[in-house]
Formats: C-alpha cells, sequence, structure tokens
C-alpha cells in the first residue's frame, strides 16, 4: 500500500455546547475547512446518546469520547481523519474535567495531543490535582494541551496575572512555567476572555493559529490551527461498486441460459472440483456483464444558494462586529443570521435524509444503517511484547494470532454415561427439493455480501432459474459423498470492538463470514434436522435459544412469573448467572459428534456434518486486506445457519444434570440457575453448581466465575455466599423487571 508523507496537519478547536443539535453545522464546517483534526469541546454526550456514527462524518473520522458520566454537560471529543494513525492513551473524566489524551504517529517523533474541558464550576483541589496530572502524563517535547480551561485572568500577552486574587489562574501559569509550555491563542474566544487555548513545550510544531466566527449559535469562537510535522497519511482503500440495475440482471439470466457451465460441470465427478469449475464460471460471466467499478469521486455535500449566501452575511457581520465591538445592533443581527443559518442547515440535512428514505426500502435500511451502526474502524494495535502494529496486514495477523488461540484444539474422553436418552428413530439422508431450493433464493437478502467464493446473496437471489437445479445436483452429491467443497469450510473473520481500550486486540470478537452457497444449503440440512428432532421432542424445556415459539421475551416472562410468584408466597429466590467462555467456539469436535449420534443423525448426514465441522479454516480481513490461512480445531462454525442448532443440540443435556430441586433457564449459552426457598439454607443450588462444574468438565466447556453473578430476591433473603472452582461469585442487584435492595 503506497502512503502519502504531508507536512502539516490541519485543526480546529471548537466548543461546541451541546454538538448533539449541531450535526448539520458540523457537517457545514467539515465540509468547508476539510480538517484532519477536529477538537471539541462541551459535547454534552452521554453514554444514553447513539449518534456516534453520524459523529464519524460519513465515516471520514474516526472518535476519541469523553462523555460526562454525571449530570448535564461537558464533554471532550477528538475527531482524527481514517488516513491519520494514533494510539489512544486515555479518554474520561479525571477531577471534575473531560480529557482526551492522543498520541500521534508522525514520520519523525510521535506528537501528544491532549483535549481538556474544566468546567467553571471545578474545585480549586481538583484543579491541582488536575494540572498535577496533566504535569505527569508525559515527558514528550512534541506536547499539545489545547481545550477550554475556563480560566479568565491571565494576560497572555505578558504571560501574567490580570487579577492577582483569582488562585486558578495562578496555578494555570505556575503549571505553564514548570512545563515550559507557550499559549498561542491570542484572541478572545468568548465574548472579551481567551478560554479556549493552545499550549504546546515546541514553538516550532503550532502554526498559523487563527480565531474565525463563532461556531454555528455557540458563544464560543472556531480557532484554526496547523500542526507542523511530517506525517505518513494513509492512503484510503478504494470503494468499488456494481451497477445492480434491474436490465443488468435480465441480461445476466440471459446469457448464463446460454453459457456451458452446467455442461462443463456435468463432466466433473469429485464435488470440490465440480463446485471450482461452477463457481470460476458464474464469476467470470457476472464480473463482465455487472463489473465492480472504483468510486474515485470524493462525495460532497452542495449546499443550496441560500445556506451560501447565509454564511457569506455571517462572515460579513463578524468582520464588522470584530472591528466595532460596542455596535449592539450588529450583535444582534449576527445573532439572528447564525440562528438562521442553523434553521436552513438542519432543514438540508432533515431534507436529505427524507429523500434517503423516500428510495423505497432499501433506502429507508441504508438510513437506518447510518444512524445505528458504530464506528468500526480499527486504530492501531498493541501486542502482548508493546509493540505497535499500525500496518492493516500487521493488525489482521495480529487478530488471527489471537483468534486462533480460541479455536485451540480439543478432544474430550467420551464417557458413556451422559445422562440423555439413546434415540432409536435416525435421520440419515436430506431430501433435496429444487422448490424449496427457489424459494431460499428468492428470500435472500439483497446485499453484495463478502464470501470466501465471492458469490454475494444478490447474485444467488437475481438468478434462481438457471442456478436452482446446479445448486441441487452439488448439494446431492455433497449428501451421497459425505464430502464439501473445500471453499465451505473457510471462513473469513471481521473483528469486532466489543468495550475496553481499541489498541488491544483481545477487546475485539471475531464475526465470521462463510459460503453464502453453503449457507443455501445449510438452510436446507437446518430445517430438516429441527424438523426430525421436533417430532420426538428431543429439545428440553428449559431451552428458549434459535428455536420456534421460543424467545429471550418467553423466557423473561416465564422467569418474572416465577419471582413474582415467590415475592406473593413471601418465599426468596437465589438466582445464578453462569457465563460460559467462548462457549460456541469451544465445543469438542469428537465429543459433538457423538450427541449427534446419541440424538438420532446417523449415516450420510452424520458423515456430511463431520467433513462440515473439521479440517476448517479462518482468515481475518480488514477493509482490502486479509491475513494468513488459520486452523480452527474446535467449534461448531460462528457465521453460519447450522451452528446455533448444533450448539443446541450439545447444551441439551445439561438440564438433566442439575438437581430436579433447582430451576435452570438457557438462551443457548446463557444459563441461569435458581432456587425458591425459605430460608432453610438448602444446599441445592450449592450442589447444583458442583454438578454444573463437572458438567463442564466433562464436555470441554470453561465457566469463567469472574464474569458470573448472583442475584438475591426476597425481603428476609440471607444472601448466602455461592462459589465456582472456589472461587466466590459476585452479587449484582438487576434483574430485568427487578432492583434487587435486599
Amino acid at each position: 500500500m503506497n502512503n502519502d508523507i504531508i507536512p502539516r496537519i490541519s485543526c480546529i478547536l471548537i466548543n461546541a455546547r451541546s454538538i448533539l443539535n449541531k450535526i448539520a453545522d458540523l457537517e457545514f464546517l467539515v465540509n468547508k475547512h476539510t480538517p484532519d483534526i477536529l477538537i471539541i469541546n462541551e459535547t454534552w454526550l452521554n453514554t444514553n446518546n447513539t449518534i456516534c456514527s453520524e459523529l464519524t462524518i460519513m465515516g471520514k473520522y474516526q472518535l476519541v469520547l469523553a462523555n460526562r458520566t454525571i449530570g448535564r454537560g461537558g464533554g471532550a471529543l477528538i475527531l482524527i481523519k481514517k488516513e491519520i494513525s494514533f494510539q489512544e492513551i486515555f479518554s474520561g473524566t479525571k477531577f471534575q474535567c473531560e480529557l482526551n489524551h492522543i498520541k500521534i504517529l508522525t514520520g519523525i517523533k510521535p506528537i501528544h495531543l491532549i483535549n481538556l474541558y474544566r468546567p467553571p464550576n471545578c474545585l480549586l483541589k481538583n484543579t491541582k490535582k488536575l494540572l498535577k496530572h496533566l504535569s505527569n502524563l508525559t515527558e514528550s517535547d512534541n506536547l499539545i494541551y489545547c481545550g477550554d480551561f475556563n480560566i479568565r485572568h491571565i494576560d497572555w500577552q505578558e504571560n501574567k496575572l490580570s487579577d492577582l486574587n483569582d488562585p486558578v489562574a495562578n496555578l494555570m501559569l505556575e503549571f505553564i512555567d514548570k512545563k515550559q509550555l507557550k499559549q498561542f491563542v491570542r484572541e478572545p474566544t468568548r465574548e472579551n476572555s481567551i478560554l479556549d487555548i493552545i499550549l504546546s513545550n515546541n514553538i516550532k510544531i503550532v502554526q498559523e493559529v487563527e480565531v474565525l466566527e463563532n461556531f454555528s449559535t455557540s458563544d464560543h469562537k472556531i480557532v484554526k490551527f496547523n500542526i507542523l510535522t511530517k506525517i505518513v497519511r494513509t492512503k484510503l482503500t478504494k470503494i468499488y461498486k456494481r451497477d445492480f440495475q434491474n436490465k443488468n440482471f435480465v441480461k445476466l439470466n440471459h446469457i448464463l441460459i446460454q453459457s456451458q457451465i452446467e455442461h462443463h460441470i456435468s463432466n466433473k465427478y469429485d464435488v470440490n472440483q465440480k463446485y471450482l469449475t461452477f463457481i470460476n464460471e458464474l464469476l467470470e460471466i457476472y464480473n463482465n456483464v455487472i463489473p465492480n467499478k472504483p468510486l474515485n469521486k470524493i462525495i460532497r455535500n452542495s449546499y443550496p444558494q441560500r445556506i451560501r449566501d447565509l454564511y457569506s452575511k455571517k462572515l460579513r457581520l463578524y468582520r464588522i462586529k470584530k472591528n466595532y465591538p460596542n455596535n449592539n445592533e450588529v450583535k444582534i443581527e449576527y445573532r439572528n443570521v447564525s440562528r438562521e443559518l442553523k434553521k436552513h442547515l438542519d432543514k438540508f440535512r432533515n431534507e436529505s435524509e427524507i429523500k434517503m428514505i423516500s428510495r423505497g426500502q432499501n433506502g429507508f435500511n441504508k438510513y437506518i444503517r447510518n444512524k445505528l451502526k458504530p464506528n468500526k474502524e480499527i486504530p492501531m494495535l498493541i501486542d502482548s511484547n508493546g509493540i505497535i502494529q499500525s500496518d492493516k496486514k500487521q493488525k489482521c495477523e495480529l487478530f488471527a494470532k489471537n483468534f486462533q488461540q480460541i479455536f485451540k484444539e480439543k478432544t474430550v474422553n467420551i464417557l458413556d454415561n451422559h445422562n440423555d436418552q439413546v434415540n432409536n428413530n435416525s435421520l440419515s439422508d436430506i431430501d433435496i427439493n429444487l422448490g424449496i431450493i427457489w424459494d431460499i433464493l428468492k428470500k435472500l437478502p439483497s446485499q453484495n455480501s463478502t464470501s470466501p467464493d465471492n458469490i454475494p446473496y444478490i447474485l444467488l437471489k437475481k438468478c434462481p432459474e438457471y442456478l436452482t437445479k446446479i445448486l441441487g445436483d452439488i448439494f446431492r452429491l455433497c449428501i451421497d459423498e459425505g464430502k464439501i467443497p473445500e471453499l465451505w469450510r473457510k471462513s473469513i473473520i471481521i473483528p469486532i470492538f466489543k468495550k475496553g481500550l481499541k489498541t488491544d486486540p483481545k477487546n475485539y470478537r471475531p464475526i465470521s463470514l462463510t459460503s453464502t452457497v453453503c449457507r443455501v444449503f445449510e438452510r436446507i440440512v437446518y430445517n430438516q434436522i429441527l424438523e426430525f428432532l421436533d417430532g420426538k421432542n428431543f429439545f428440553c424445556s428449559e431451552q428458549f435459544g434459535f428455536m420456534k415459539k421460543r424467545s429471550t421475551t418467553l423466557q423473561l416472562l416465564e422467569m418474572t412469573n416465577e419471582l413474582y410468584d415467590a415475592i406473593q408466597n413471601n418465599c426468596n429466590v437465589d438466582v445464578i448467572y453462569i457465563d460460559f467462555k467462548k462457549a460456541f467456539d469451544s465445543v469438542p469436535i469428537n465429543l459433538l459428534l457423538y450427541k449427534l449420534k446419541r440424538a438420532g443423525i446417523t449415516g450420510k448426514l452424520l458423515t456430511f456434518l463431520e467433513n462440515f465441522l473439521t479440517n476448517r479454516s479462518f482468515r481475518v480481513k480488514i477493509d482490502d486486506v486479509l491475513s494468513e490461512n488459520k486452523p480452527i480445531h474446535s467449534g461448531v462454525p460462528q457465521g453460519s445457519v447450522l451452528g446455533p442448532l448444533l450448539f443446541l443440540i450439545f447444551i441439551n443435556d445439561l438440564p438433566n444434570y442439575i438437581s430436579e430441586n433447582v430451576g435452570i433457564k438457557m438462551y443457548a449459552d446463557d444459563v441461569k440457575l435458581y432456587k425458591v426457598h425459605k430460608n432453610d439454607r438448602s444446599t441445592d443450588l450449592t450442589n447444583a453448581l458442583i454438578k454444573l462444574e463437572k458438567w463442564g468438565q466433562l464436555n470441554g466447556l470453561e465457566i469463567s466465575p469472574e464474569k458470573c453473578f448472583s442475584l438475591y430476591i426476597g425481603k428476609s433473603n440471607i444472601m448466602e455466599d455461592y462459589y465456582l472452582y472456589e472461587k466466590k461469585i459476585q452479587k449484582c442487584e438487576k434483574y430485568p423487571g427487578f432492583r434487587c435492595n435486599n
């Protein structure tokens, strides 16, 4: 991948006084100035706000967010362009203040950029602690502090107090002197005060500082500046798009009917060769008729003339106001024009959204995705040796190494003492019905999805007339031979951030993308296995996951009803929440196959499932970069259709191990044990936990005691302690529908 070296980073510093209602203004600001970094104070965001995807400005920026945890207001945010490599050091609250600390990776020395919002009511003792904390953050000689410090009484021209009785200003000057900093903002940023400041210990790296007009209707002005440094700007991945107009698929179907694909694959008798011939010839025709073309044009909003005129008027009034600061008429007109501009920007944005929604179901779905999708950008990572990995290939390999530890080889000794019944009825074959294949293809989503064999859902959905018979023949051969095409064993893993530090690869979960054609076949196998098992009431009544007429809602209602009954009868309830460690990925395949056989899955079908589960591999993908192949030795294939069903079969015997005196509720691998009692110090729940430990050992699944919780309901509950692997289980106070204050 080619990268550019640029000589400076353009930055904008603003105090938004609520960014929640100024998204349109933020987009307009980015459109006008195209900054590399946006530094924002007083975001007024909290954990309940769901606008993070909108703050990325159409996915151009990465977010470093510090929200106020208690109360209204405050908040600090850094938006940094995706092409710039950086490390997030800290984002959060310190001593009544919100703080972002990032390290920008440059071609020379890294630059530490610290964004701070210090509220006016920050206590003196907290200001002392804050400045001490800032002083100890780093010894770097490329250090920039910026933000709204809310310190008024300093003459920045002379670097001295303008009010000798202001202890906060005095502390600030002592801090500046100790760190040998220079303050670069020389014009007022709010009324007559310089509140938004830029400090650095390197006078050469902060350049071209300029105070502009007010941001939107905020009472703070925009501060624009450059950071002078050589920085490697990663070239963004090209975006490719196909033209999915209906006329193109009509043409594609016509060419497919005239093609020789069916004839060519009829001469192949090995399922792998047959499938490779099929997809290679299909993709060649598909790529010729509907080619993948790069989008080279950078899409930028074209604002209507009325908005452009209002913005020009605002700038003109700002210049007059600056020259004649006591002219109240100009101040009032400037404020009114700012509000009018904001109103028109909001209107323009709303109309653009309505236009998108009005483009049918696809437009509506795109709008919802843009609103709700999380920021998926993966920043630089730090490996176990503390080495920074910023190259996409390096990051892919680091993720692959971490995920491979989850899929480690695991074989358990199978003892014939599993507490389930052997089923005499068996299912050994699958009926391949062309009508069912047609129906499945027609119901597929219209997605240009990623797949290891490069066959997207939309291609299957739009060509069922031609593809149904070919797929039927391939599916039949898979069952008869008990084999699958090699490409069906491969997965593409997309790392999705969970929580914690984004630089730690362990804080990401693997989401697997498997072959779309295989998923069609899996749906047929899934439906027939489920029908077979349902026909003999195989699944335990305690399981609520991934099945018809079962859901989290139904489980919640049943559980809540039992808890209310207990309370009405003056009983107590102890509930233990069980967390299995990487349950789906840790299933021993030899034991799963054993349980499938005991459930009545035999013959060709069992051989097929064995081939489906074994010799699998994965690659990690970030944008257009892939890791090397890594083997998968355990687990049901996540991202597959059959995976959840196979796991339900695997865990189905768990309730048989638990005493009848203890209740159990399951949603796949989420397990709750509970006991209704009257403080009789029953050992039933303790014994159930011992049996659960034994079941886990026999079945190769680990329990994470540190992620298990106990809940106590009832006024007279003695809240007995419970243990797993001799570790005390943590107590919690919440259950959906309940808050327990025992």
